[in-house]
């Protein structure tokens, strides 16, 4: 039997004994005996929350076993890395030869993973660019309501969520969100979320007033509005009021928006004559003298209705007293077969013949240069005396009025010339026309007894 050449590097290199046994070279302990342990090279580890350490984990070497035929072993310490924080684990690591190391290692738990954020769960499968979350246009929305979440070390972390931008709810079309959530590790996570604005709320329509004047124009917006959540909305019909008809009637309205979204209703109309009639008057006031006629209905220009026509035959009106001097009030009245009515009013001015005479006189007037005339009711002088006298005791009869002196210095008081006349024919109060106005009777003198009809007007000339 040959053996093969081994050279003298070789032999150092080997150092391997060996015998001869029985005419054959048996390598006995040709490789020498393994009595050195592994070494385990791992000193500390850095794994994340909620990781689990293995041997393949740890890195161990050995003189003569393959790596691959190592048996490590952790310590069942192993099973207590629940939390953040620092862990020691006993480590054993055994040879082919049976050679044993053993070490404990030092391993940090830290919370490496950023939080979760998800879609609320009723929001899910939306969110996306292709399927935008749908919003209500106008309506309030708070971003933060469609989102969640969660941290695999901190739990919920929802009320720590941020947004970037706001949601406008008054712009139609898509909006982008984006979200941002951190842990107490200073994870972050981001996410973008996409919202479709839109105006999908119809408008409403409210019935105002259900009633239309008979003869009138039919304005729908008189009568119906509508409003919307959003947009302005407009009203149309496809049917029409005929207001010449009374009775109840049926119309369809229908509501639309700027979006297009309608609502669409039918309602009732009723047609009745609840406009009284024009009722007017040739004039609002009319001057006659005591004891006049006087023809109420003469001053009547128009009485008619829309329904029923003229009407003028149907006025009626009060009748003023035309022997009472002062301002009347005369009403007149006129109503239609529905019982709507109208009135009007004519103040009749029932005059003393004596005011109407000296507005009307035309003739000589009473002046400082000419100071005896024949007026409206005669002849007329006058005189300046003190009337403090006369007014005390006009006012002791009754005759309560304001004196005092007209610019072209007639005594007055109140609205009439004072004058001094005969008293058996024109007794305090009485009044007379002069040429410078209507006058009362305040005082008298001598010159009565000669000429009943004498009228002296005060004046201060």
């Amino acid at each position: 039997m040959k053996f093969p050449l081994i050279t003298k590097s070789k032999a150092k290199q080997l150092a391997l004994p060996f015998v001869l046994v029985a005419g054959s070279l048996a390598a006995v302990g040709f490789a020498g005996a393994d009595r050195e342990a592994p070494v385990i090279k791992t000193k500390e580890l850095t794994v994340a929350y909620g990781s689990i350490v293995t041997a393949q984990d740890i890195k161990v070497t050995d003189n003569k076993t393959p790596s691959n035929r190592l048996k490590v072993t952790l310590a069942d310490t192993n099973n207590s890395l629940t939390s953040v924080g620092t862990y020691t684990i006993p480590v054993t690591a055994t040879d082919a030869a049976n050679n044993t190391a053993e070490k404990t290692i030092t391993v940090h738990v830290k919370d490496l993973k950023a939080p979760k954020l998800s879609i609320a769960s009723q929001y899910k499968g939306t969110g996306n660019q292709k399927k935008p979350i749908d919003i209500t246009a106008g309506a309030t929305v708070n971003p933060l309501d469609y989102v969640s979440a969660k941290d695999d070390v901190d739990g919920d972390v929802t009320p720590f969520i941020t947004t970037a931008n706001t949601l406008n709810t008054q712009q139609i079309g898509i909006q982008k969100i984006t979200y941002t959530v951190d842990d107490e590790a200073g994870n972050t996570s981001t996410k973008d979320v996409y919202f479709n604005v839109l105006d999908n709320v119809a408008p409403t329509i409210n019935q105002k007033n259900n009633v239309v004047d008979y003869g009138s124009q039919f304005d729908l917006n008189n009568f119906f509005e509508a409003t919307d959540n959003f947009s302005k909305a407009t009203l149309t019909s496809d049917t029409t009021i005929n207001t010449t008809q009374l009775g109840v009637q049926a119309i369809n309205v229908t509501a639309t928006d700027e979006a297009g979204n309608k609502t669409q209703g039918t309602y009732n109309i009723e047609v009745k004559d609840i406009t009284a009639p024009t009722l007017t008057l040739t004039t609002t006031e009319v001057k006659a003298m005591v004891g006049d006629s006087f023809n109420t209905l003469s001053y009547v220009a128009n009485a008619s209705d829309t329904k029923d026509g003229d009407l003028k035959a149907q006025v009626s009106a009060t009748s003023p007293n035309m022997n009472t001097i002062g301002t009347q009030t005369v009403t007149y009245t006129v109503s239609d077969a529905a019982g709507n009515k109208s009135q009007a009013q004519l103040n009749v001015v029932v005059r003393n013949p004596e005011i109407v005479k000296a507005e009307n006189w035309r003739g000589p007037r009473l002046n400082r240069s000419a100071g005896s005339i024949t007026g409206p009711s005669g002849k007329e002088t006058y005189y300046n005396l003190d009337m403090s006298g006369v007014v005390r005791n006009m006012q002791r009869r009754g005759y309560n009025a304001q004196y005092w002196v007209r610019s072209d210095g007639v005594k007055m008081y109140g609205d009439y010339v004072m004058v001094a006349a005969n008293l058996g024919l024109r007794p305090y109060g009485t009044i007379v026309a002069t040429s410078l106005g209507a006058g009362i009777v305040v005082d008298t003198g001598t010159f009565a007894s000669s000429n009943r009809t004498q009228l002296d007007i005060a004046v201060a000339w």
